[in-house]
C-alpha cells in the first residue's frame, strides 16, 4: 500500500499541474478576447469610424458617377422616369399654388387669375418631354458629371464632419 501511494501522488500532482496550466491558458485567452472586444468597440476603429466610411462611400460614389452613361439603350427608360418625376413635381406645384390661393380668399382669387394669365400650365406640361431631354443631356455631359461629383463629395464631407 505504501508503494502505491507514491505513484498515485505523482499522478495526482501531474493532473493538478495540467489543470493549472489549462486554467492559466484559458484565463490568458479570455483576457485577450476581452481586450480585442474593447478595441473593436472603440469608436475610432473599424465599422464605427466615420473616416473609414467616408473613404468607402467616396470611392463607391465616384465610381458610380464615372460609370454613369446615358446610352441609346437606356435613354428612353431614363427619359420616361424623368418625365414621370417632372410631371409629378409640376402637378404638386400647381396643387400647392391652388391651395394657397384658396386660403387667401379674394387675394388668392386675384393671384390665381394673374397666374393663369401669365403662366400657361398646359404649355409647361407639354414641354416636360423636352425638359427631360435637356436634363439627360446635362447629366451625360462629362463636365456636368464632374460638377455633380464635386457637389456630392462636398455633401459627403459635410455629413462626415457632422457625424
Amino acid at each position: 500500500m505504501k508503494n502505491a501511494r507514491l505513484p498515485a501522488l505523482i499522478a495526482l500532482a501531474l493532473v493538478a499541474a495540467y489543470c493549472c496550466f489549462r486554467i492559466h491558458r484559458s484565463e490568458e485567452l479570455g483576457h485577450q478576447a476581452r481586450a480585442d472586444e474593447m478595441e473593436l468597440a472603440s469608436i475610432t476603429y473599424g465599422l464605427f469610424n466615420p473616416d473609414e466610411w467616408k473613404k468607402v462611400l467616396t470611392g463607391i460614389v465616384s465610381k458610380k458617377i464615372e460609370d454613369f452613361q446615358i446610352t441609346d439603350s437606356n435613354r428612353e427608360q431614363l427619359k420616361k422616369q424623368v418625365v414621370e418625376m417632372l410631371t409629378k413635381v409640376v402637378g404638386e406645384v400647381e396643387q400647392v399654388m391652388d391651395e394657397s390661393n384658396k386660403k387667401h380668399g379674394f387675394t388668392g382669387l386675384v393671384r390665381g387669375v394673374v397666374k393663369d394669365m401669365l403662366v400657361d400650365m398646359k404649355d409647361i406640361k407639354a414641354g416636360i418631354p423636352r425638359y427631360a431631354d435637356q436634363i439627360l443631356d446635362y447629366l451625360n455631359d462629362p463636365k456636368s458629371r464632374d460638377e455633380i461629383k464635386g457637389f456630392v463629395m462636398a455633401r459627403i464631407d459635410s455629413m462626415a464632419v457632422k457625424t
